[in-house]
């Protein structure tokens, strides 16, 4: 959990997409507390704006979150 953003955010700059999917899945999935570690910040940064579009967009369109 405590990695979970720094992760996303890694493959996505790695163009690791599998990885990137597995980990937005999670942080979607678990973003109230995954918003409380210190690895959310870089989410927040503005370099990493398309992760967080990703992000929302895949709240939207899930019906689990």
């Amino acid at each position: 959990m405590a990695n979970a953003a720094e992760i996303l955010v890694l493959a996505h700059l790695h163009s690791a997409d599998n990885l990137r999917r597995v980990a937005l899945d999670f942080v979607a999935g678990n973003l109230p507390a995954v918003r409380r570690t210190s690895g959310y910040a870089c989410l927040e940064k503005v370099a990493h704006k398309e992760v967080l579009v990703q992000l929302i967009e895949a709240i939207a369109n899930s019906d689990s979150y």
